[in-house]
């Protein structure tokens, strides 16, 4: 977590909203609170410590319960 906006991804040092990367990538949740991914294949729910394969596609990731003012994250996998 980083404020302001709470959610990001890091990337070469940098805090981003959205990134791409080479896949297939296996995504892992190191926030708070369940992660939800919605992607090409539906949603799916990655608790704190897990973690989720994502093959190629555009994914939207939010935690649960997040604000609304809180970012929201797009990875897209090529």
């Amino acid at each position: 977590m980083h404020d302001p906006g709470c959610h990001w991804f890091v990337s070469h040092g940098k805090y981003v909203k959205s990134l791409t990367v080479a896949g297939p990538v296996k995504f892992a949740n190191y926030d708070e609170k369940t992660v939800i991914v919605k992607g090409p294949k539906g949603t799916t729910l990655v608790k704190v410590g897990k973690s989720a394969p994502l093959a190629k596609g555009v994914y939207h990731i939010t935690m649960v319960k997040q604000a609304p003012d809180d970012n929201h994250l797009v990875l897209t996998v090529n």
